[in-house]
């Protein structure tokens, strides 16, 4: 296959074949292109495929990569493999030498959890047990959390506790760990968060076990080091041994996976510390998106302190960048998103389609307003599998079963599946509970039959939710004899007389937002869907159709930041640009949290091809005097401000990025701009690109 490449990808493909190597890339600078075509130089000059592993951050890759190596025309071609699956076949190599015992790997994530919940049972002081809530989902995951990070970053399980700041509450983590390893180890236990953490320290441990699977290859690309954490640097170093040239590629910037112990340090300085004389190589031009986009990029992450310095340049003239903003009222109650429905109606009548749209967002939650404002328009979407629409929200179910169980044509089998999740929503109720008896009676308007069916299995139900039952028995049985059969006027009546906005009243707020708040939406945007229940019913199948994913994907795509990394759309929308919202609220206003929000707010903005619109809250003037006056920053931010947009907003200079870009676009050479609080960064944009003039107010630009 020859090689098409510009000057800056050629340098890093043609390097010395025995020299480490460190190529930053800005993202769309063709970064999996280098690798192929290094792989390509490296065999032409006498590498043999079977002497180069490439390694992968994640199956998907892994599996991209191959087929782009299938493209070369050899008739072998490297091993390519992820961190995990590497070290689990160098175990298995130890298993067949006898260097390790034949250990009882335990992928399956039901076990993995169940083992840690059990260990925080049995280790826990038992004083803590219902302080901490040692059998909730919550306690499980923080617990699993600090046990993942311990071993990614090889750190002792105080420091992790320290660093990363988990409640003084729970310093029996600290503890828990220690004995929860040496049950693992007594059991030869290995799930897959293991693989990597016991190859290391069973290298470290046993000279022989190093020994055994160092120096197999001449040669070990490693792609996205950016996401590299301790643990998965550790292992290069092992595999490199003292043979292999070790060649990684990443951008610093585009570290966001902190949560898993990934540090831009590895990238910044440490594979220079534990590889000797490596060479450095920056792509600075992007082929994704042109210069208005490429500016803004910059001006929001040249505000990190602690990064490689560069330039991500667009390198494709031939692109307009299209910035706009959407304003919103409020995070979780505006389902209208007029003007964010206004831009991709415009969109999609300019010849654009509904899959060319990414609406990312920094966590789901935050999704629902804009899915219900898509939804009352018809407008296909769809997220990714693991996680649930708005169709299928827990109180969308418990609406969808109480339709059901006043629709006269609904199916027996069906309405007695509906009246049964009606009388059991937002209870915490045992699944052994059966209440098919209360069931019967109820279909039968026998209210006194099913108040006794209720009497016969009182003894598993506390008192409350007893209450609680009967008081919904009762509603429904009365609702369903009304005269009135309007949708509206029969769900209103029976959720009053069920006393389920009562209940929801004392529920906390959750992602932000109240679950009753969430609620009276839900229920507003559901009455609104028919005249009849078998209508609305109906339109319900049709809604959520259209929220299903399939092969086609022809919908809006919804799509977390983190999830984004690696992907690009015509038309990006970043959702919800606000404080406490992206920068997350659970990051506080701490220095380093921060800089790893705003690398998480790059990688969104850097996701456009052509078109991005920022959405940001209406009520912030602030904002828009700070455009106005072309500054690029906040000024005083010690806290979040609810209602306020992001900081990383008032970064974009969206006002002087979008001039300075149209200026270079139609070669005007001569901009007005004097206010800017970017002028640095323009002006290091304009010499790159090799223009003569500069932004007015600074001569040392460089």
């Amino acid at each position: 296959m020859p090689i098409q490449a510009s000057s800056e990808q050629l340098a890093a493909i043609t390097a010395n074949i025995k020299s480490n190597l460190k190529v930053i890339a800005v993202p769309g600078s063709g970064k999996s292109t280098v690798l192929v075509f290094r792989v390509e130089y490296l065999m032409k000059n006498g590498i043999e495929a079977d002497k180069i592993l490439a390694v992968m951050f994640n199956d998907s890759a892994a599996i991209n990569f191959k087929d782009d190596l299938s493209k070369l025309e050899f008739m072998a071609l490297p091993e390519v493999r992820t961190y995990h699956s590497y070290a689990r076949k160098l175990g298995f190599i130890l298993e067949k030498r006898g260097l390790v015992k034949k250990s009882n790997f335990t992928p399956n994530q039901y076990h993995y959890k169940s083992f840690y919940r059990d260990s925080l049972s049995a280790f826990m002081p038992s004083h803590l047990h219902k302080r901490l809530e040692v059998s909730s989902n919550k306690t499980l995951t923080s617990f699993i959390r600090f046990v993942e990070l311990c071993k990614s970053s090889l750190q002792n399980p105080k420091t992790i506790f320290e660093k990363y700041k988990f409640p003084i509450t729970h310093i029996c983590y600290i503890d828990i760990f220690g004995q929860s390893e040496a049950l693992r180890k007594s059991k030869n236990i290995q799930f897959f968060t293991d693989l990597i953490y016991d190859l290391v320290i069973s290298c470290k441990e046993n000279p022989a076990i190093l020994h055994a699977v160092s120096n197999m290859h001449d040669v070990i690309l490693v792609d996205e080091y950016q996401d590299a954490n301790a643990a998965c640097h550790a292992l290069i170093k092992i595999i490199a041994g003292t043979r292999a040239a070790v060649n990684v590629v990443g951008d610093d910037d585009q570290t966001i996976y902190d949560f898993t112990g990934a540090s831009p340090s590895f990238l910044k300085e440490i594979i220079n510390e534990d590889f000797s004389n490596v060479q450095t190589f920056a792509l600075t031009k992007t082929f994704r998106f042109g210069h208005t986009a490429a500016l803004i990029a910059n001006n929001i992450i040249s505000n990190n302190d602690y990064r490689i310095d560069k330039l991500c340049i667009s390198g494709r003239p031939d692109i307009k960048s299209m910035i706009t903003t959407a304003t919103y009222n409020d995070v979780h109650l505006d389902t209208e998103q007029t003007q964010l429905l206004n831009e991709i109606k415009n969109y999609i009548f300019a010849g654009g389609k509904y899959n060319d749209i990414a609406i990312l967002f920094r966590n789901y939650s935050s999704t629902f307003s804009i899915e219900l404002a898509l939804l009352k328009m018809g407008i296909p979407y769809y997220i990714s599998k693991e996680s649930k629409t708005a169709m299928h929200s827990i109180d969308m179910g418990f609406l969808i079963s109480t339709a059901k169980a006043l629709c006269s044509s609904t199916p027996q089998d069906e309405k007695s599946i509906a009246i049964t999740h009606y009388l059991k929503a937002y209870l915490w109720l045992s699944a052994d509970i059966d209440l098919s008896g209360v069931v019967r009676c109820v279909i039968s308007d026998e209210k006194d039959l099913a108040m006794n069916a209720l009497l016969d299995i009182s003894a598993n139900i506390d008192t409350d939710n007893l209450k609680v039952i009967k008081r919904r028995v009762t509603a429904l049985i009365s609702v369903s004899k009304s005269k009135n059969k309007s949708v509206d006027y029969r769900i209103t009546r029976l959720i009053k007389e069920a006393g389920i906005l009562t209940l929801l009243n004392t529920r906390k707020p959750y992602g932000g937002v109240f679950p009753l708040d969430r609620f009276n939406i839900t229920l507003s945007f559901f009455s609104s869907l028919g005249d009849t229940f078998s209508s609305v019913l109906d339109n319900i199948n049709n809604l959520k159709a259209i929220t299903e994913q399939t092969e086609l994907n022809e919908g809006i795509q919804f799509c977390t930041l983190h999830k984004s990394k690696g992907l690009a759309w015509p038309y990006v929308i970043m959702a919800h640009c606000e404080e406490g919202i992206c920068p997350s609220i659970e990051c506080g206003t701490d220095p380093y949290l921060i800089e790893v929000e705003r690398r998480l707010f790059y990688v969104g903005v850097t996701r456009q091809r052509s078109k991005i619109t920022f959405h940001i809250p209406q009520n912030d003037k602030n904002l828009i005097r700070s455009l106005s006056k072309s500054e690029g920053y906040m000024n005083d931010i010690y806290d979040f401000r609810k209602g306020f947009a992001s900081r990383f907003m008032y970064e974009t200079n969206l006002l002087c990025a979008t001039t300075i870009g149209v200026e270079i676009n139609k070669k005007l050479n001569h901009s007005a701009i004097s206010a800017s609080g970017n002028r640095h960064t323009y002006n290091r944009y304009l010499h790159a690109l090799g223009l003569p003039y500069r932004i007015s107010g600074i001569k040392d630009f460089i």
